[in-house]
């Protein structure tokens, strides 16, 4: 399935970072680890890609972080 989430931006405090998405006009915060809607699971992030797995089917989908 496609991704629902859009990103917004990110805030890290000490050595936890938050990141905000929207899930259509919800807005959504995640830390790596984190399982949203049941079915999503945020991997650790390096660069600028926040990669989710979904649950279900173990497959990988990826977002962008803004520049």
């Amino acid at each position: 399935p496609a991704l629902p989430f859009t990103y917004m931006g990110s805030w890290q405090e000490d050595s936890t970072t938050t990141y905000y998405l929207t899930r259509g006009s919800m807005p959504v915060s995640v830390r790596a680890g984190q399982i949203l809607d049941g079915a999503w699971r945020l991997e650790p992030v390096t660069g600028k890609t926040l990669n989710f797995i979904y649950l279900p089917l173990n497959q990988v989908r990826s977002l962008r972080m803004g520049d």
